[in-house]
C-alpha cells in the first residue's frame, strides 16, 4: 500500500525512486569518478577494446563509442535483473547510473557534432543544453 504524506507524495515510491537516483548520482558522480576518471573517459576506452574485439573475431568493421558502451551496459544490467533469482536493489541503481552516463555521452556526442556543423557549414548553430 502506498502512502502518502501531509503534502501528497506518494511516500514508498518516491523515496524509493530518490533514494535509487541519490545513490546512482553519488556512485557515478564522486565514488568512482574518484576512482577511474570521468566515466565517458572510461567508455571511449572500452569502445575501442569491443571494436578491436569484435572486429578481430568477426572480420568486420564495428565503430563504437562510449555512448554504446554505456547502452550496452544497461542492456547487461537489464539482463542481469530478469535473471536474479533474487531482487538486489544495486542492479537497478547501476543501470540509473548508466542511463545518466549514456545521456552524457549523448550530449557531448550532439554538442561536438553541432560545433562540427557549425565550422562546416559557417552557420550560428544553437549548442545550448535546452536545444540538445
Amino acid at each position: 500500500m502506498i502512502t502518502t504524506t501531509e503534502t501528497g507524495r506518494a511516500n514508498s515510491i518516491i523515496t524509493q525512486r530518490e533514494r535509487c537516483l541519490d545513490e546512482a548520482r553519488k556512485i557515478v558522480c564522486s565514488d568512482r569518478n574518484e576512482q577511474y576518471g570521468e566515466p565517458e573517459n572510461n567508455f571511449d576506452v572500452i569502445s575501442e577494446y569491443w571494436a578491436a574485439y569484435l572486429n578481430s573475431k568477426y572480420k568486420v568493421g564495428v565503430p563504437l563509442d562510449s555512448g554504446d558502451v554505456a547502452h550496452m551496459m544497461v542492456l547487461f544490467k537489464m539482463g542481469r535483473i530478469t535473471t536474479a533469482k533474487a531482487y538486489k536493489e544495486d542492479n537497478y541503481i547501476d543501470l540509473a547510473g548508466y542511463a545518466a552516463c549514456a545521456m552524457e555521452c549523448a550530449t557531448n556526442k550532439a554538442k561536438t557534432l553541432r560545433e562540427i556543423n557549425r565550422k562546416i557549414i559557417g552557420e550560428s548553430v544553437d549548442i545550448s543544453s535546452k536545444n540538445m
